[in-house]
């Protein structure tokens, strides 16, 4: 459960932590960058570039694991 934890938090952080350096409507294809801070520090961040399309996919895929975390554990029982 723990590590459940710790996956939804720095997925959450990531997501809520990432400037969106270009922002304007328009093409799947073209390039968006963000800087994504990393964990554990607030003063550094890496640089990530990836199509609109990626992005999109990215947040899916976010979305997915932190419902499978959040809701992962109820399906155990009362092992704990």
């Amino acid at each position: 459960m723990r590590t459940a934890l710790l996956m939804f938090l720095a997925v959450a952080s990531t997501a809520a932590m990432a400037q969106e350096t270009k922002k304007d409507g328009g093409d799947k294809d073209k390039l968006v960058c963000r800087t994504e801070a990393d964990t554990g520090t607030r003063l550094s961040g890496t640089r990530v570039c990836l199509t609109r399309e990626q992005w999109s996919e990215r947040r899916r895929q976010s979305r997915e694991a932190a419902e499978r975390a959040q809701t992962g554990h109820l399906d155990r029982g009362n092992g704990g």
